[in-house]
């Protein structure tokens, strides 16, 4: 179970269905990302519930791609579906460029070279994105990630993608 496996600590985000907080694997101390996804959701719109039904699997599909978020683990029970992630807490890109450190053009493509490489894998799985902004995480290890929050269809659709900067 997670509460087995893994240490839950401080909350680190709010989405709409979601909590995301701080864990931390009970055998070695490592960091993860866990979301706690509520399956009773009060939405009554159709896509919303296959959003939340699809995204351990979409995460998991693109899987192959170094720019992704890894699924190291995901938990269901009666209320929720927890998914442990790659930790991002080196805060957002906006914050980094307004924080007054230099970003030099070099700098900027880096990102956008990571960034395009992932969302060109993505494609090439049918996997498309609605917002791709300034306020994405920033990871801490230094590339980028593109995080999870997916709105699957037909194609699947990405609603909230999170890259990582390079530092």
């Amino acid at each position: 179970s997670l509460k087995r496996d893994f240490q839950l600590c401080e909350e680190l985000g709010r989405g709409r269905f979601s909590v995301v907080h701080r864990c931390y694997f009970a055998a070695d101390g490592e960091s993860f990302d866990c979301k706690f996804i509520y399956k009773h959701s009060p939405s009554s719109d159709p896509t919303d519930r296959h959003c939340l039904e699809m995204e351990p699997k979409i995460i998991h599909l693109l899987f192959g791609c170094p720019s992704i978020l890894r699924l190291h683990d995901a938990y269901e029970d009666d209320d929720y579906v927890h998914i442990v992630t790659d930790l991002c807490d080196g805060g957002n890109l906006f914050e980094r460029l307004s924080s007054g450190t230099r970003f030099f053009e070099s700098d900027a493509a880096a990102v956008l070279m990571q960034l395009m490489a992932a969302v060109a894998y993505c494609h090439r799985l049918g996997v498309v994105h609605r917002d791709i902004n300034e306020k994405v995480d920033v990871w801490s290890a230094g590339f980028i990630r593109m995080k999870r929050n997916w709105k699957p269809s037909a194609p699947h659709i990405i609603y909230d993608v999170r890259v990582v900067l390079i530092t």
